[in-house]
């Protein structure tokens, strides 16, 4: 195998776990949104998540304007 074939098979791997990440990080969005819904408080959201407050503010950011 060339080092072209190489790394054409590097760069589809690569897409495909950008596209999974992408897909999991819309579901985290969605579950941040769910737990707000639910009554979570912004330090059980953050201790859940592991985001930052700023991190959190842009999940909701994302997750609304997926919702539009």
């Amino acid at each position: 195998m060339s080092a072209i074939d190489r790394l054409r098979d590097a760069a589809k791997r690569l897409a495909d776990v950008d596209e999974r990440r992408a897909e999991v990080l819309r579901e985290r969005d969605a579950e941040i949104a769910a737990a707000f819904e639910e009554g979570a408080t912004w330090v059980q959201v953050q201790e859940a998540s592991g985001l930052a407050l700023r991190s959190l503010q842009k999940a909701l950011e994302r997750h609304r304007s997926a919702e539009r």
